[in-house]
């Protein structure tokens, strides 16, 4: 049986299974930081993350906000069944053309997650732009 392999950012190799699993935990710790938003916190995940591929990120972040989206819209959720009560209190708080917008940009930063010079600063802008969200200065 051949085992994926990988090859990591300093040129080392990495067992599919160990970068999988380092994945998983930082797709947890994100969506730990989506169900509550928070500006200080956002900049802790952020260094904590800066290993964990960017588009492996940002493909989780464009999903919740799918889910937030189609939850506002039909009150379902389709990839974070789990998190389906934090959706549902989330999406009540967001305009829907605030979500529209932030889905664009989403997708806007998938194009370039693969070639981002610094993968924490391209996280903290992630992350921060999630927690104005539902800031009420964004609002207006």
């Amino acid at each position: 049986m051949d085992l994926p392999i990988r090859i990591g950012r300093k040129g080392g190799l990495i067992d599919g299974f160990e970068s999988r699993r380092h994945d998983e935990q930082g797709h947890e710790e994100l969506l730990t930081q989506f169900t509550r938003p928070d500006r200080a916190k956002a900049l802790v995940v952020a260094e904590r993350l800066q290993k964990v591929p960017l588009t492996s990120l940002v493909s989780c972040q464009q999903r919740w906000l799918y889910d937030l989206f189609l939850i506002k819209l039909t009150g379902k959720v389709r990839y974070y069944p789990r998190h389906a009560t934090s959706l549902l209190s989330l999406a009540k708080q967001i305009p829907l053309y605030r979500l529209q917008q932030a889905l664009r940009d989403a997708g806007e930063r998938r194009a370039i997650s693969d070639h981002s010079l610094s993968a924490r600063l391209f996280i903290e802008n992630m992350l921060l732009d999630y927690v104005r969200l539902f800031s009420p200065e964004a609002a207006t």
